[in-house]
């Protein structure tokens, strides 16, 4: 699961002296024109059992390990739900072949009776 990370804004003029808590803006699969705009890119590959397999972040802006950590929660549960969809589809697939199915033998032994 890709994430695209973005900068928070800076803050505003009539703010400069005060504290404010910018975090880090984050999209989960950004699409061509969200990766255009990216600040940073995190990789994070999770297979089926919910294990991580790997983690990738190529350059780009720092971020703390609780955004690794969150960003990982959420690709265990994206990965789950694409293997469960996988999973459907193929038992979809399975049943309407088993259906399809003929028994060319039993159809030509049954029209020489």
């Amino acid at each position: 699961v890709t994430f695209g990370l973005y900068a928070p804004p800076p803050p505003l003029p009539g703010n400069a002296g005060k504290r404010q808590k910018r975090e880090i803006t984050w999209i989960m699969d950004p699409n061509r024109l969200e990766e255009a705009a990216m600040d940073g890119s995190l990789c994070i590959a999770v297979n089926q059992h919910g294990e991580l397999c790997g983690v990738h972040k190529p350059g780009g802006m720092p971020i703390e390990f609780s955004l690794v950590t969150l960003c990982t929660e959420q690709a265990v549960v994206r990965a789950k739900e694409i293997t469960a969809r996988i999973q459907a589809e193929l038992e979809a697939d399975l049943s309407s072949r088993q259906l399809a199915r003929r028994n060319v033998h039993q159809q030509f032994a049954e029209e020489q009776l």
